[in-house]
């Protein structure tokens, strides 16, 4: 167990345990002379908010796992990072908020459940650093609002959770997305790669204006077990996938389309092969095609 500790004063100066934040504004400032052998080591670092207690970043440390919990606000105040955790982890519970804070500089953000109650942890206007992971996990509860997340070699993974994501945008050059018995909720945003994988298995989702794509590879889109509700604004592609080797494949899932292109070959487009509907059903209504004529019947894919 850490040493439990309240802080009065509005700079956080020491961390090697739990900190509770009461009401009001503070500062993170620890030096970070701890090391462990020839290795850099400091220990975990709990901040706990009571509600209307705020961080004002930036915080600043090494190689540390930073955990916020409680009603903590963390928000930038304009800096760039604004977090900067080098070779760190940020770990995120409770009914935290952060906002306002840009180019967070960590190896990962982990968003860890279970929440309490109503409580939901919230990213608003704020954005890691490329190469972050971000991973959602153990029954979270997380919105995403007006973020960006590029976690290049790395991936975006969401697993026994809830998440919105609004008018965010996310890009993976290689691991992708995973979303694995989860309820993801997405709208105005965008899943974009350059040769990562879309897995989504035993999960709800419901996109609107919402779309996934991947440049090239060897890797492609895997719905799996799920229940899939798209609803377009256009009737561009929802699941774009570029060529060499590429998949699409939807099996064992209700997927349903609603005001997106009439054809299947432009709602779900794979220039690297075939798409693969095994069991379930696909269903496409109050759908246009290119130029926004007509509406056509509705269509049912077995």
């Amino acid at each position: 167990m850490g040493v439990l500790r309240s802080v009065q004063a509005d700079t956080i100066t020491s961390c090697k345990g739990v900190v509770h934040l009461p009401a009001g504004h503070h500062t993170f400032a620890v030096e970070d002379n701890c090391t462990l052998g020839v290795y850099h080591y400091c220990p975990r670092c709990t901040i706990v908010g009571e509600p209307g207690a705020v961080l004002d970043a930036l915080v600043s440390t090494h190689n540390r796992v930073i955990a916020l919990n409680g009603s903590l606000v963390l928000r930038g105040t304009g800096q760039s990072p604004c977090l900067d955790i080098q070779g760190g982890l940020l770990e995120v519970h409770g009914n935290v908020t952060i906002q306002d804070c840009h180019n967070m500089n960590v190896q990962s953000l982990f968003i860890l459940g279970p929440n309490s109650g109503e409580d939901m942890v919230s990213v608003t206007n704020s954005s890691t650093t490329a190469e972050a992971r971000v991973r959602v996990t153990n029954n979270a509860r997380v919105i995403f609002t007006d973020a960006y997340f590029p976690v290049g070699e790395n991936e975006l993974y969401i697993e026994n959770s809830h998440a919105i994501f609004e008018r965010t945008r996310a890009y993976s050059e290689y691991a992708g997305y995973g979303f694995t018995n989860s309820t993801i909720i997405a709208s105005n945003t965008s899943f974009g790669g350059g040769h990562n994988s879309f897995d989504a298995s035993n999960s709800v989702l419901n996109f609107t204006n919402t779309s996934v794509f991947i440049v090239t590879g060897n890797m492609g889109i895997s719905v799996a077990n799920s229940s899939l509700d798209v609803t377009c604004a256009s009737p561009g592609p929802v699941f774009d996938v570029g060529p060499y080797n590429t998949y699409v494949s939807f099996s064992d899932s209700m997927v349903r389309f609603r005001g997106c292109s009439c054809h299947l070959d432009q709602a779900i487009r794979n220039k690297g092969g075939p798409v693969s509907i095994q069991g379930g059903s696909m269903t496409f209504s109050s759908c246009q095609p290119y130029g926004g004529a007509a509406k056509a019947n509705p269509v049912v894919v077995v």
